[in-house]
Protein backbone atom coordinates (compact mmCIF):
# COMPACT_ATOMS: atom_id res chain seq x y z
CA UNK A 1 0.00 0.00 0.00
CA UNK A 2 1.43 3.48 -1.17
CA UNK A 3 -0.69 6.30 -0.03
CA UNK A 4 0.88 10.33 0.37
CA UNK A 5 -0.64 13.77 0.38
CA UNK A 6 0.01 16.94 -0.81
CA UNK A 7 -0.69 20.31 0.61
CA UNK A 8 -0.65 22.60 -1.94
CA UNK A 9 1.96 24.66 -0.63
CA UNK A 10 4.70 25.50 -2.35
CA UNK A 11 8.57 25.37 -0.04
CA UNK A 12 8.88 29.41 -1.25
CA UNK A 13 5.25 30.02 0.44
CA UNK A 14 6.41 32.00 3.72
CA UNK A 15 3.35 33.54 4.42
CA UNK A 16 2.79 31.56 7.80
CA UNK A 17 6.32 30.81 8.24
CA UNK A 18 6.20 31.11 11.89
CA UNK A 19 3.62 28.58 12.08
CA UNK A 20 4.21 24.89 11.82
CA UNK A 21 1.89 21.71 11.45
CA UNK A 22 0.00 19.53 13.93
CA UNK A 23 0.17 15.78 12.62
CA UNK A 24 -2.80 13.48 13.76
CA UNK A 25 -2.56 10.08 13.05
CA UNK A 26 -5.21 7.32 13.62
CA UNK A 27 -4.42 4.04 13.89
CA UNK A 28 -6.96 0.89 14.09
CA UNK A 29 -6.20 -2.51 14.23
CA UNK A 30 -7.56 -5.68 15.10
CA UNK A 31 -4.46 -6.53 17.36
CA UNK A 32 -1.25 -6.03 17.12
CA UNK A 33 -0.46 -2.79 16.86
CA UNK A 34 -3.15 -1.44 19.48
CA UNK A 35 -5.87 1.26 18.09
CA UNK A 36 -5.13 4.83 18.98
CA UNK A 37 -4.58 8.38 18.10
CA UNK A 38 -1.75 9.85 18.30
CA UNK A 39 -1.36 13.69 18.67
CA UNK A 40 2.12 15.48 16.93
CA UNK A 41 2.44 19.07 18.04
CA UNK A 42 4.55 21.76 15.88
CA UNK A 43 7.15 21.58 18.86
CA UNK A 44 7.95 17.69 18.40
CA UNK A 45 5.75 16.93 21.73
CA UNK A 46 3.37 13.90 21.06
CA UNK A 47 0.55 12.64 22.97
CA UNK A 48 -1.24 9.41 22.81
CA UNK A 49 -5.10 8.46 22.98
CA UNK A 50 -6.29 4.79 22.96
CA UNK A 51 -8.95 3.57 21.00
CA UNK A 52 -11.13 0.19 20.66
CA UNK A 53 -9.54 -2.82 18.59
CA UNK A 54 -10.47 -2.88 14.93
CA UNK A 55 -14.24 -4.57 15.59
CA UNK A 56 -17.99 -4.01 13.97
CA UNK A 57 -18.89 -3.22 17.34
CA UNK A 58 -16.05 -0.35 17.98
CA UNK A 59 -16.45 1.32 15.19
CA UNK A 60 -18.86 3.97 16.43
CA UNK A 61 -17.34 4.93 19.58
CA UNK A 62 -13.72 4.83 17.53
CA UNK A 63 -15.37 7.49 15.40
CA UNK A 64 -16.65 9.41 18.35
CA UNK A 65 -13.23 9.67 20.01
CA UNK A 66 -11.71 10.50 16.72
CA UNK A 67 -14.00 13.15 16.57
CA UNK A 68 -14.13 14.72 19.30
CA UNK A 69 -10.36 15.02 19.22
CA UNK A 70 -10.48 16.35 15.60
CA UNK A 71 -12.95 19.19 17.16
CA UNK A 72 -11.10 19.66 20.18
CA UNK A 73 -7.96 20.67 17.62
CA UNK A 74 -10.13 22.90 15.77
CA UNK A 75 -10.92 25.13 18.59
CA UNK A 76 -6.99 25.46 19.66
CA UNK A 77 -7.64 27.86 16.20
CA UNK A 78 -5.79 25.04 13.51
CA UNK A 79 -7.47 24.60 9.85
CA UNK A 80 -7.22 21.02 8.55
CA UNK A 81 -4.88 21.38 5.65
CA UNK A 82 -5.08 17.85 4.18
CA UNK A 83 -5.43 13.57 5.18
CA UNK A 84 -5.06 10.52 3.75
CA UNK A 85 -5.46 7.10 5.09
CA UNK A 86 -5.14 3.77 3.74
CA UNK A 87 -6.65 0.40 5.57
CA UNK A 88 -5.91 -3.47 4.49
CA UNK A 89 -7.82 -6.86 5.95
CA UNK A 90 -7.01 -6.06 9.55
CA UNK A 91 -5.87 -2.42 9.94
CA UNK A 92 -6.91 0.90 8.77
CA UNK A 93 -4.32 4.45 9.22
CA UNK A 94 -5.60 7.92 8.46
CA UNK A 95 -3.63 11.17 8.93
CA UNK A 96 -4.55 14.36 9.33
CA UNK A 97 -2.38 17.66 9.17
CA UNK A 98 -3.50 20.58 10.72
CA UNK A 99 -2.01 24.27 10.60
CA UNK A 100 -2.62 27.20 12.62
CA UNK A 101 -3.61 30.47 10.72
Amino acid sequence: MLTSFTSGRSESDTSSSESGYLMVRTIETAGWWGSKIIVLHEDGKSETFSLKTLATGNLEENVIRIHAKLNEIKKLGYTMVTSNGGSSDNAMVNTYIFEKK
